[in-house]
């Protein structure tokens, strides 16, 4: 005969296990939660069986991920990101990780070759910068009014040479002090030369455009699709 109070007691220790069961994994998935807040990789006790499933190699206590595809759009990484990327190879247009292109301005990205990334905006005491907005100049070549505002100075030491000449258009006799002597008249048909200089500032320069480029290092632009 099947004693109920026995069934009734064991019953509620069955609840009781189920319950603080139920109360662990919650506070050990709570605790690893926390953990990951940060972004930072931890150790995380995962079930052997369901990292073998995703991994091509385990080992022991060793994983090692050859190959991890995740089918999908991953929100890890947005859709659009653009990122810098240093290839190790020179085949390297053939070898772009998969999920990502090139920016060439193909595959709806931006041409970012020669480029480089501005942000949008207006920063303080900056200009505004609308999206997609492209500009700046490899090389230029200045303009008067860019030139800075300055001014020469300019000496001659050269006295020159004057010469004039009289003639007499009468034999009378010219004046002498202040009376005129005989009544005499005189007329002058005197020339002045006066003084000249040619050359005296020359031009100089090539008229050519200078480098306006920053040091610069180049990588890849790629963009995530």
């Amino acid at each position: 005969m099947i004693d109920i109070q026995n069934l009734k007691k064991y019953k509620l220790i069955i609840i009781v296990v189920i319950l603080l069961s139920v109360f662990l994994v919650i506070n050990s998935f709570r605790a690893n939660k926390e953990k990951f807040a940060d972004g930072v990789s931890t150790d995380l006790n995962i079930d052997q069986e369901a990292l073998e499933n995703i991994s091509s190699v385990y080992n022991s206590n060793n994983l090692i991920v050859t190959n991890l595809t995740v089918t999908g759009v991953s929100n890890l990484v947005p859709s659009g990101s653009i990122m810098a990327w240093y290839p190790k190879d020179s085949n390297w247009k053939n070898n772009i990780p998969q999920g990502w292109v090139l920016c060439d301005g193909s595959n709806n990205t931006p041409d970012l070759r020669g480029r480089f990334l501005l942000g949008q905006g207006k920063g303080d005491k900056l200009s505004e910068r609308n999206f997609g907005d492209k500009g700046g100049e490899e090389s230029h070549q200045l303009s008067s009014d860019e030139m800075p505002s300055h001014s020469h100075s300019l000496w001659i030491s050269d006295k020159g040479t004057n010469k004039n000449e009289y003639a007499d258009n009468t034999p009378a006799r010219i004046m002498m002090g202040d009376r005129w002597k005989n009544n005499s008249s005189y007329s002058n048909s005197g020339k002045t030369k006066s003084n000249s200089s040619t050359k005296l500032v020359q031009s100089t320069g090539g008229n050519k455009s200078h480098n306006n480029m920053p040091p610069y290092y180049v990588v890849v632009y790629i963009m995530r699709l």
